[in-house]
């Protein structure tokens, strides 16, 4: 995956597929196969998720 300077990007799906793992990968947070990049002053921003008391 590529993205252009000044793009924004978000990632949308149900439970379960994979959205935060890719944000980890992103942010090396986890360990995975290949490779990722990222540029010179690029900022990554996510909202972790937070479960709700009922």
């Amino acid at each position: 995956m590529s993205i252009a300077r000044g793009e924004k990007v978000s990632f949308v799906g149900r439970n379960g597929e994979g959205k935060s793992t890719m944000i980890k990968a992103i942010l090396n947070e986890i360990e995975v196969e290949g490779n990722c990049q990222l540029g010179h002053n690029v900022k990554v921003g996510y909202l972790r998720k937070i479960r709700q008391l009922c």
